[in-house]
């Protein structure tokens, strides 16, 4: 990494002093608000965006990016790294893209989301290629959603309550495509949030009572229906809260569509105890016993203004913790309590709201500082601490420099003017700082103001920060010897920002709408660009309060002071105890995840289709840019939005697009339906005209749906107004049903198709059974019935390759209704190993197409697992990685990589590093004997899976021979298998042995998933590690084979090692005979096997 500075010497003759680099002047003091974007002072920076802020799982998500230099300009194309990570952190996506001359991604780049992705927070992050830092990020969220149907307004009036006293609440809800939301259901309730009172003109001080202890309130307000305009309106009646300082009342009101979802907007009330707020401000550093120390005092009104109040009251108390015991219920309890001694007091006189105390704490320990408002009564208290024997005057300022500039913007090339104003008469350093120091200079001032000027320059862009030093020329020991601010210098930076003009379209309907805007410069001319534009539902905007991406207010945005200033002040006076120590926030560790139904439904659709469409286009010399969208069937309001870009430049703009004809349809239907399922839909018809409209509704339905009752209707709608037609539907089956509802009124159309799920009730069950026919034998097969019509998918398969022995495990695998991290890795085994088999099975699992390739699929699922730690988490939302499931899941990494499949190298590289870990982590209870053997298999499992990376733990492996005594069966065969494969193969045959056959008392259900079966199963796997032609082998093998069939329920585990121990056996084994065989169902034949044809 970057080596940073740690001291500066100075040396004059054989006199030498130096400067530690620990403790600056500015950086970290609220007082200064210096904090601010950091600086690109070298390399790129990158602006990133979204068409919208929130997608649901299986959608793309479209990336926009925007590289800018140090310069805030983009001079020639190179490619960039795109990394996409989930919301557990784990890598998703890695990409490259080439940069176009204006610094964004040279094609249309998107992100897939896989439809079983784990919801929550996803980011993209941009990395210029060999550099570990990134250059931007862009977070959108993953979430499970609809867009609303309904906008939904709150406000409060007034917004401000000081005290008891009422505000009235207004309500309005309107459908997404204008019409008022006349007679729904609403509700409302509040809950009060506490908040700290602050002011600019306040820095520095605290508001707050630290002896009371906030009661959060939370209270149902009401409920009822909306009026004809879907307005409504009550009080809100507030009391006297109990907080330490200040309250938000969220009043949070929902109306409810006609289906029963409902859609909720809060407004927010700030509450004030008083017209008089108090607030202390300490000086920094710490305090000492025997040591006074001044501080000052504020009473403001909740706008910031000084109060009327003419006197505050301090009081200073010694906190001393008793024990102090009960009596009761004829038993005594001892509980701590703390008592108030007083330590001093006074008055403090105020002046423009303002005014200042001294106190002396008389021995270390707790104390606290009280502040109280004569005139009004209220009061702010500070808790403080006092450290060691002796102390001195703080080293932190007291009265800061304050820096005055003469405008509020500056273009480059201008003189700006500041005024200082100093306490005391010195010398003044003066410096206008950005990542470095750009300007300084030095005066000698008077007490009180002095101007300063100097000219803006380009290097002062976006923004700067003026500082100044002030050394007094007082000789006394008791003046203050310096003192310092800071004040932050604005410049205008509308030269870089393009203006973007779309012409309002007005009202559009379905289908292709086309579209016009124009771009310019800050001089008004047009400018060619590449432009984004995006046409998104205003309703999903609204869900994250989505704003239109602006990368000209990114790249100009206030930056932070780059640069700090240290001095030798606070070491040329007596040093202060150090500050009360750091508290570590309360907590705990995460609760257990309850575990959830990972039975996914046999019939999905696509249910949700949302308005949110993008492209990108260019503006020609002109700035003139045409374009169209065809927009989808919607009705509502969407937002238009363009993003522009020059190599210099940026600029965006968005206009509001209402969608829709004048007949509104709006039915609404559940997510999914079971077979003999019974609904009632309503469907809703909206007349957004001026004049009364006929219209013929029908209802149409495909699939295992079907309609009881009417399906055509006819209804007069008179001018603005609505009408809700009930339909009946219900299941007949399972399978993809449509609903397809078309209303017609004079010459045009509105048609709403909606696809439904008709989904089983019960879940998915799966049988499965397999014979051995002997040549020149028969056998017959019975196929179970009783199966729900519709949902029954069976496969019978005859075969000559003796890995057909391992169908039933293959056919259990692929179709367990995988949703752990075990589960998924154990499902994917059979497409790794046996694809011919697999195919045999189901065809569609071996499709060799990007997308709809199984296994990829699934690596995807367990990438998608993935802890930042390296290891792997077993269920989604789970926040700590599982030892076993980590180096179970890293062990089919290792083999897919073997067998050529694709895998993230940096992915890889982390589970192996988790892997190694695991070889030094001790047993949660070293005195727990079982707990202690499962924790050295595990690190037998983990030197088995690095000797497969082609790592062996040589060291490791060797401590664990040592205690191999102590070792349960997997542990020992696991660890004979990491010899094995390292090359030692006589050292894993002497571990080993010659026998094989089941284990007996292999207790299951533990944290290593043992079973007797498992054992059986690494037992071959040992074995054909070290030779798979010997009898012994063989012997296993057979011995495993007979298990099998015998074993009538089999887990995920056993059936995973099953398969990777036969597959790796078979494959080993030369082929032999001529096989001839045929498959009937009744008199029809289904196919035949012969040497050219193995499986049928």
């Amino acid at each position: 990494g970057e080596l940073s500075p740690v001291l500066a010497t100075v040396k004059k003759g054989s006199d030498i002093t130096f400067i530690r680099f620990d403790n600056g002047l500015y950086g970290g003091k609220d007082i200064f608000d210096t904090n601010g974007e950091p600086w690109t002072y070298k390399g790129y920076s990158s602006y990133c965006y979204t068409p919208r802020d929130i997608f649901r799982p299986g959608e793309n998500v479209p990336l926009a990016v925007v590289v800018r230099d140090s310069k805030n300009i983009f001079s020639k194309p190179f490619p960039i790294n795109i990394k996409i990570f989930n919301s557990k952190g784990s890598l998703s996506l890695s990409h490259t893209e080439l940069l176009t001359k204006e610094g964004t991604l040279s094609s249309n780049f998107s992100i897939p989301i896989p439809a079983d992705a784990p919801v929550g927070a996803w980011s993209a992050w941009i990395y210029v290629p060999g550099k570990d830092e990134p250059i931007g990020h862009k977070e959108f969220y993953v979430e499970e959603f609809a867009a609303p149907r309904l906008f939904v307004e709150v406000e409060a009036s007034p917004n401000i309550l000081i005290g008891k006293g009422s505000a009235e609440i207004s309500v309005s809800s309107r459908y997404v495509f204008g019409s008022p939301a006349s007679g729904l259901p609403w509700e409302a309730e509040m809950v009060t949030e506490e908040i700290e009172f602050s002011h600019k003109s306040w820095k520095g001080f605290v508001f707050r009572d630290s002896e009371k202890k906030y009661q959060p309130v939370s209270e149902y307000l009401g409920s009822g229906n909306l009026d004809q305009g879907g307005k409504t309106k009550f009080p809100l009646t507030v009391r006297n809260y109990i907080t330490p300082s200040c309250l938000d009342i969220l009043v949070a009101a929902s109306a409810f569509e006609e289906g029963g979802r409902k859609v909720t907007k809060t407004a927010i009330l700030r509450w004030y105890p008083s017209e008089v707020l108090v607030g202390i401000s300490l000086p920094g550093g710490g305090f000492s016993p025997g040591k006074p120390f001044d501080f000052s005092l504020a009473s403001v009104k909740p706008d910031g203004s000084p109060s009327p109040s003419e006197s505050i009251k301090y009081s200073l108390f010694r906190v001393v913790e008793q024990s102090v015991t009960y009596e009761k219920d004829g038993r005594t309890e001892t509980r701590p309590q703390e008592e108030l001694l007083p330590r001093g007091e006074g008055v403090s006189k105020l002046s423009l709201g303002k005014g200042s105390g001294r106190v002396q704490p008389t021995e270390a320990g707790k104390y606290l500082l009280r502040a109280e408002d004569l005139s009004s009564g209220a009061r702010a208290s500070i808790w403080l601490y006092v450290y060691g024997n002796e102390g001195s005057l703080s080293g932190e300022v007291a009265d800061k420099v304050e820096i005055f500039t003469d405008k509020d913007k500056y273009k480059k090339g201008e003189k700006a003017v500041v005024k200082i104003r100093s306490p005391f008469q010195g010398k003044l350093l003066i410096g206008v700082e950005t990542f470095r120091v750009v300007h300084s200079s030095l005066h000698d001032i008077k007490k009180g103001d002095t101007e300063i000027s100097f000219t803006v320059t380009e290097e002062m862009a976006p923004n700067a920060w003026i500082t100044a030093q002030i050394i007094s020329s007082g000789n006394k020991a008791e003046e203050r010897l310096r003192t310092y601010g800071v004040a932050l210098l604005n410049l205008d930076n509308s030269d870089k920002k393009l203006d973007v003009d779309i012409e309002v379209p007005g009202k559009i309907k379905p289908g292709k709408n086309d579209f016009h805007l124009t771009v310019r410069d800050s001089r008004g001319r047009g400018k060619e660009a590449e432009v984004t534009v995006m046409l998104v539902d205003e309703a999903i905007l609204q869900l994250t309060g989505y704003l239109t991406p602006n990368p000209w207010g990114h790249f100009t945005s206030k930056k932070m002071l780059g640069v700090e200033t240290y001095d030798v002040y606070d070491s040329i006076i007596q040093t202060e105890d150090a500050s009360s120590p750091l508290l570590k926030p309360g907590g705990g560790g995460p609760s257990e995840m309850m575990l959830k139904n990972s039975n996914l439904s046999p019939v999905q659709v696509k249910r949700f289709k949302m308005l949110s469409l993008t492209k990108r286009v260019r503006s020609n010399s002109k700035g003139e840019c045409d374009f169209s969208f065809t927009v989808p069937a919607f009705a509502g309001k969407a937002r238009l939005m363009a993003v522009a870009v020059t190599p210099i430049e940026s600029g965006a703009s968005s206009v509001n697009v209402d969608i829709g004809r004048e007949i509104v349809l709006e039915p609404s239907l559940p997510r999914f339906l079971a077979p003999k399922d019974v609904i009632i839909v309503p469907c809703q018809l909206f007349n957004k005209s001026t004049k009364t409209v006929k219209v013929e509704m029908d209802v149409n339905t495909k699939g295992p749906l079907e309609i009881k009752g009417a399906k055509k209707f006819s209804v007069s709608l008179k001018p603005n107004s609505e009408q809700t037609l009930q339909l009946s539907f219900a299941g007949t089956g399972t399978g993809a049903a449509i609903a397809t509802f078309t209303a017609r009124w004079g010459k045009e159309r509105v048609e709403t198709v909606i696809d439904i799920p008709i989904r089983p009730a019960s879940p998915k069950i799966t049988e499965s059974h397999s014979e051995i026919i002997e040549p020149g034998k028969k056998k017959e097969i019975k196929i179970p019935g009783d199966w729900i019509k519709g949902t029954m998918n069976g496969t019978i398969t005859l075969s000559a390759m003796a890995s057909a022995n391992m169908l039933d495990i293959a056919r259990f695998l692929t179709t367990y209704p995988h949703g752990c991290m075990e589960q998924t890795v154990s499902s994917a085994w059979p497409l790794l190993l046996q694809r011919d088999l697999t195919a045999s099975n189901d065809s569609s699992l071996v499709d060799t197409g990007p997308i709809k390739n199984s296994l990829e699929l699934r690596i995807r699922k367990i990438m998608g697992l993935q802890h930042y730690d390296g290891g792997f988490i077993r269920w989604q939302g789970e926040s700590w990685s599982q030892p076993w499931d980590s180096i179970y899941g890293t062990h089919f990494l290792v083999e897919a990589k073997k067998e050529g499949v694709k895998i993230q190298e940096e992915s890889l590289l982390e589970a192996l590093k988790y892997v190694r870990r695991q070889l030094s982590v001790e047993p949660s209870d070293t005195n727990d004997e079982t707990v202690w053997r499962q924790a050295l298999s595990r690190r037998a499992y983990s030197c088995y899976v690095l000797a497969l990376a082609g790592e062996p733990p040589l060291g490791w492996m060797e401590s664990l021979r040592d205690k191999r005594d102590s070792l349960d069966g997997s542990g020992r065969l696991f660890l004979a298998a990491s010899y094995a494969v390292s090359g030692q193969k006589a050292e894993a045959e002497k571990m080993i042995g010659p026998s094989s056959g089941r284990g007996k008392n292999v207790p299951k259900g533990n944290e290593n998933y043992d079973s007797d079966l498992r054992n059986e199963a690494l037992d071959l796997l040992v074995r054909v590690h070290i030779d798979p032609g010997s009898p012994a082998s063989a012997s296993s093998s057979s011995n495993l084979l007979e298990s099998l069939r015998k074993e009538r329920y089999l887990n995920t585990q056993e059936g995973a090692f099953a398969m990777l121990a036969l597959s790796k056996f078979f494959k080993a084994q030369p082929a032999s005979g001529t096989p001839a065989g045929e498959l009937f169902t009744g008199n029809k034949s289904l196919g035949s096997i012969d040497s050219q044809k193995r499986t049928v």
